[in-house]
């Protein structure tokens, strides 16, 4: 992935519209074999205080657990309350399920980190090294390596490891 920043006096969906929706960045892929992925947004509000509250998320792992398959996606619900995140999730993996022994209810996966604003950046946040940890089925955890995230304004944020 690649990000691009952009004319903060440019609004990207809409060039002939110099009023509103200005500022923010091209985030595409840059995978030979994938054509196509990418996306433009603005970003409106980098206001810490907004960065509060229950968040939608979907995740996607290149899997480090040496089990069948090599990837594993998340879908998930959680909340960032004090610059913490938590939140649980399930998995969109075939290859993983194989793995599931756990016949209860319980969320298949839980997620937690503490996010640090950028001081030189506003709208910026890290998770330090291994610091965003997910459970997987109450049996195993893997630690994301830094992650860095953009916010594009309160209810949207995008993640990157």
């Amino acid at each position: 992935m690649a990000i691009y920043m952009t004319d903060p006096n440019l609004n990207l969906i809409d060039p002939n519209n110099t009023t509103s929706g200005l500022g923010g960045t091209l985030v595409t892929g840059l995978d030979q074999l994938v054509n196509g992925t990418g996306l433009i947004f603005p970003q409106t509000d980098t206001s810490t205080a907004s960065f509060t509250g229950p968040y939608a998320f979907g995740m996607h792992l290149y899997s480090g657990w040496g089990q069948a398959g090599w990837e594993v996606d998340f879908l998930g619900q959680g909340s960032v309350a004090d610059g913490v995140f938590t939140g649980n999730g399930f998995t969109s993996d075939p290859s993983l399920f194989s793995y599931n022994t756990n016949t209860t209810n319980d969320p298949w996966a839980t997620f937690s980190g503490t996010m640090v604003p950028d001081l030189t950046h506003v709208g910026r946040y890290t998770i330090p090294s291994s610091g965003l940890t997910v459970t997987v089925n109450t049996t195993e955890t893997y630690n994301f390596k830094t992650i860095a995230i953009y916010q594009a304004n309160g209810g949207q944020l995008f993640w990157m490891d």
